[in-house]
């Protein structure tokens, strides 16, 4: 396996002085800092938007693990057995405390940044159909998720709250669909949302202080 891996290093520009094993990742030592390098699932069009989608956010001080492309200026990388590779800029830091009140309060106004920042990013036009049955799914799902928390016996604080706000939010689904089904927009939305929950969700394990 590591051998493999090591091929793939080789292809970046960074030259890797040592390597290491993350949650999900190959951490790299380089003589250019610290990346990572992750296994890609995916079309290249994917790999595209991660790509800009990271300088985007890196232009406007937004620190996250934007990809990089390797010696042959391509963003992903095959490996000899046929596994796809992605290397990325990667932050040195713990994980958030989800028991610290001030990595929650640091961790919430770093992702409130992150989604400021990202009102300008770049978008693309879907057939007004295609965002209706989308959308049509997501209110599927906040219904199953309600259904499901008001059948338990034993609710926590939170659960209560989420129940207690939830017709709030399935109003605005409602209305969206209303709005959808009318014809009147064509909608655009930013593809590959999963990429933003990567995003998301890499920078939010950051430690606060590493982000400033």
């Amino acid at each position: 396996m590591y051998y493999r891996v090591e091929q793939v290093l080789e292809k970046q520009q960074a030259k890797t002085e040592k390597f290491y094993r993350g949650r999900g990742i190959l951490i790299c030592e380089t003589d250019q800092g610290l990346f990572a390098l992750k296994e890609f699932r995916g079309q290249e069009q994917k790999a595209e938007y991660l790509y800009q989608l990271g300088g985007f956010l890196t232009d406007r001080h937004i620190r996250c693990d934007f990809m990089l492309k390797n010696a042959e200026d391509e963003l992903i990388t095959e490996g000899p057995d046929g596994t796809k590779y992605t290397f990325h800029h990667w932050i040195k830091g713990r994980e958030c405390d989800a028991r610290s009140r001030m990595d929650l309060v640091m961790t919430i106004s770093f992702l409130a940044g992150f989604h400021s920042a990202c009102e300008g990013v770049m978008q693309t036009e879907r057939r007004p159909e295609t965002a209706y049955a989308e959308y049509i799914r997501r209110d599927r799902e906040l219904r199953r998720i309600r259904k499901y928390i008001a059948a338990r016996k034993n609710k926590s604080g939170f659960e209560l709250l989420y129940l207690k706000c939830f017709p709030e939010y399935l109003h605005q689904s409602e209305d969206t669909l209303r709005f959808l089904s009318g014809g009147r927009i064509f909608l655009t939305i930013i593809p590959w949302a999963s990429a933003m929950v990567t995003l998301t969700s890499t920078m939010s394990l950051r430690t606060p202080m590493e982000w400033h």
